[in-house]
């Protein structure tokens, strides 16, 4: 399964370069994605330009996981600090929609 880690912080914490210690441990998480062989992809986002919003979509890693437990465990090791969080999405395959949702891809067959 396919599990998005989508790290949202404040519009602060947006716009702030992390420090030395932060982005040490940015990395290491990343390498340890890696060697796992469970990364797929990994994007830092800048951040809106609109100004007003609670919280700021900054960076996501999109992870294979044989299960939501591991892709919480991955989460958790994610070096964040409050009020920072990760969500966690699963990623639905293309060819089959949600259940009980009409797909909006008109060359989707149900």
């Amino acid at each position: 399964m396919r599990f998005m880690l989508l790290k949202f912080v404040s519009p602060e914490g947006a716009v702030a370069l992390p420090d030395a210690q932060t982005a040490k441990a940015a990395e290491h998480f990343n390498q340890a994605l890696r060697q796992a062989g469970v990364l797929l992809a990994h994007d830092r986002l800048l951040p809106p330009s609109s100004a007003g919003r609670a919280d700021v979509l900054i960076a996501y890693w999109l992870i294979q996981a044989r299960s939501r437990e591991e892709a919480v465990a991955w989460a958790a090791r994610c070096p964040i600090t409050a009020p920072d969080v990760i969500d966690i999405r699963q990623v639905l395959p293309n060819d089959r929609p949600a259940a009980g949702r009409i797909p909006t891809d008109p060359f989707l067959e149900t």
